[in-house]
């Protein structure tokens, strides 16, 4: 399922970036940005049904780090 996220830090997921929950890959990111309105990176990625409520927590591993991030609902608010 198609669902955005909102990822912890200042770094912004690679298009690929591997969604992660409880170690297993769930996902992966489509496109990713700094929203400048919600002050963090967002991302669009497809993730597994059993993970895609909005407020679940996941990771995403991109460029040999893995940040935390919450699933979201679209579109993207404050």
């Amino acid at each position: 399922m198609l669902r955005g996220l909102t990822v912890d830090g200042d770094q912004v997921p690679e298009q690929g970036a591997e969604v992660l929950a409880d170690d297993t890959t769930i996902g992966k990111v489509t496109s990713a940005v700094r929203s400048f309105g919600l002050s963090r990176p967002i991302a669009l990625a497809f993730v597994r049904r059993q993970h895609a409520e909005p407020g679940t927590r996941v990771s995403v591993r991109f460029s040999g780090t893995t940040v935390a991030a919450t699933v979201s609902a679209l579109p993207f608010a404050r």
